[in-house]
């Protein structure tokens, strides 16, 4: 996404246009850990907490009050599949496809 903003920024013919740039394709918490779990060779967890108990983590580590509401919306949200979408200008503004999960998280964690 930041090389998408870098594109628009020092290129022309974008002005007063928006642009959709996330990945068309959606992955689980749960694919991650385990697309991380191949990666580190070992087991990683992934807990999905009710909400309540999820309030109570958040609290439990000094998130501030104004926020665990936010948090546990954001969370329940994409619970639900809302900021699924298949519309993006992520590869159109990149000029190729974006770089998958799998490729990103071992670039990233194969260090």
């Amino acid at each position: 996404m930041a090389e998408a903003a870098a594109i628009v920024l020092i290129s022309d013919g974008h002005e007063n246009k928006e642009y959709a740039t996330n990945n068309i394709e959606n992955y689980s918490m749960a694919e991650i850990a385990i697309t991380l779990s191949e990666i580190a060779n070992k087991e990683v967890l992934y807990l999905n907490p009710n909400p309540e108990d999820y309030k109570v983590a958040l609290t439990s580590v000094g998130v501030p009050g104004e926020y665990i509401g936010m948090f546990v919306g954001f969370a329940e949200a994409i619970k639900q599949g809302e900021f699924e979408t298949g519309n993006s200008d992520l590869e159109k503004l990149l000029g190729r496809k974006p770089v998958s999960l799998s490729d990103f998280l071992k670039e990233v964690y194969s260090k």
